[in-house]
């Protein structure tokens, strides 16, 4: 269920669930605790089976849920893949709050376009040392 891999931003190994919704075993886990219950306090199977069912259901459905949102985010410097989906900007605000010293000595550099060298073709352009005013020009 568990599975390895490295965080997106740090590098730094680190392991998370792949397992995101309910599955079969699940399922029948539910089903097998409900009639549980319901056998424990009334000594028999009635039909709050379904209702203790649903709510089993609901409460394994949300610990799965956690479970795989907490083994999303990076232990080593608190980046969260979900938030950086939505919203980048906010994902390196958090970033940023969670480790101060390190952001004070080594401010956060965001990835950015590779600047592109310009052609060999262009038109040579003007330093500003040997650039002429335009009254300079027309005095000429």
């Amino acid at each position: 269920m568990s599975h390895s891999g490295f965080c997106a931003f740090c590098r730094s190994p680190k392991t998370y669930f792949k397992r995101r919704r309910l599955g079969i075993l699940n399922i029948l886990a539910a089903l097998a605790s409900a009639m549980a219950f319901n056998y424990l306090f009334r000594h028999q199977i009635e039909p709050i089976v379904g209702v203790i069912f649903v709510g089993n259901l609901f409460l394994i459905e949300t610990a799965i849920q956690i479970r795989w949102r907490m083994s999303l985010i990076c232990h080593e410097c608190g980046f969260d893949p979900v938030i950086y989906k939505r919203n980048p900007e906010l994902a390196c605000i958090d970033i940023r709050k969670s480790d101060t010293i390190k952001t004070t000595f080594y401010p956060l550099m965001l990835p950015k376009r590779k600047q592109t060298k310009p052609s060999k073709h262009l038109a040579p352009t003007v330093s500003p040392v040997n650039a002429q005013t335009s009254s300079e020009i027309t005095a000429l």
